[in-house]
This record gives C-alpha cells, sequence and structure tokens, in this order.
C-alpha cells in the first residue's frame, strides 16, 4: 500500500530521509548474509524489500525536490 500512495500521490513528506537510508544501508548489509545462504525463500523475499526500498529511496529523492521547487 504505501508505495501505490507513494506513487499515485508523489507524496512523500511523511517519510523521513534518513530512515530510508538507513533502511537500504541495512539491506545492502543483510544481502552480504544472504548470498552466503543456498537460494530459497529468503532471496525472492529480500529481494522485494530491498526494490521496494530502492523506489521508495528514488522517489522521495524525486518528488521531494520537485515539491520544494514548486513551493518556493
Amino acid at each position: 500500500p504505501m508505495l501505490l500512495k507513494a506513487y499515485r500521490t508523489h507524496d512523500l513528506r511523511s517519510y523521513s530521509l534518513s530512515n530510508i537510508v538507513l533502511v537500504n544501508v541495512g539491506n545492502v548489509l543483510y544481502w552480504l548474509y544472504i548470498i552466503q545462504l543456498p537460494a530459497g525463500p529468503i532471496w525472492l523475499l529480500h529481494s522485494f524489500y530491498t526494490i521496494a526500498s530502492i523506489l521508495m529511496l528514488v522517489w522521495y529523492l524525486r518528488y521531494e525536490h520537485s515539491w520544494t521547487a514548486t513551493k518556493s
């Protein structure tokens, strides 16, 4: 639901950039552990979570920049 809302409204002001960045850093570190495991459901689950986190970061940077530019 959060991805759909963020995509439709382009309003990510309720999200914290530092939190989104930390989530993405944590995902990278967790991938270092996951790649040592045999392929399985965890790869699929964490791939989805990583893609969702990256999308939120990209959209935040894109939409918040345009939001502040139009606001001024």
